[in-house]
This record gives structure tokens, sequence and C-alpha cells, in this order.
């Protein structure tokens, strides 16, 4: 569970960085989201791009930074619940994990919802 915060943390923490290129603050608050009818903890963040811009943004960033593939968005899918199994980070764990994007519109334009 601490590998699990920690790359959580790590993860958004690089979300922000990308977030400062764009003058827009980035503002990090623990939440809960049900997955599998089961609450599970999860790291919540409003952005100001619309859902889609924002998957096709976290799908590129994941995959060119970490090597991995979001499951969920892509041609002739746009689920609002993204999903990468058995993933390693390497800086993180050597464990291998489930790794969850929830995106969905807001007032803001977009909320991120991240847990693994």
């Amino acid at each position: 569970m601490k590998t699990t915060k920690l790359l959580i943390s790590y993860l958004l923490l690089n979300l922000m960085a990308i977030g400062s290129i764009y003058a827009q603050t980035i503002v990090t608050k623990n939440g809960a989201i049900t997955h599998n009818n089961e609450l599970r903890p999860c790291i919540v963040v409003s952005l100001d791009p619309k859902p889609d811009d924002l998957k096709e943004a976290w799908r590129d960033y994941l995959n060119d930074t970490y090597d991995f593939k979001l499951k969920g968005i892509g041609f002739l899918q746009n689920k609002d619940l993204l999903s990468a199994e058995e993933v390693t980070i390497k800086k993180i764990s050597s464990n291998k994990i489930e790794f969850y994007t929830n995106i969905v519109e807001n007032e803001l334009g977009s909320e991120m919802m991240v847990f693994a």
C-alpha cells in the first residue's frame, strides 16, 4: 500500500511539473473512488483541459516516460476509466501493479482520479 501511494505521488508530481508549463496551479487532494464494488483511496486533481485532451496527454506521458500503455483510450475507445495491468515503474518499485485513472468532466474542465 505504501508503494502504491508513493507511486501515485511521484506520478502526480511529474504531472504538476508538466502543468506548471501552462501556468495552471494544480492542487492535489486525497479522495476515494468505488472500483469493483470496493472503495479505494485515490489522488484527485482538477485540471483545465477537457477530458478527451487530458486523456490523450496522460496516455502519451505515461507511454513516453514509463513505457506502458493505458487501455480505454485510442482507436474507437474513449472510456472514463483508463487502465494498465501488471505494469512496473522501476523508480518506484520492482513489483507489478494495476494502474487506473478515471477522468471525467467537471466545472473547471476535468477531474482526474489516479489509483493503483
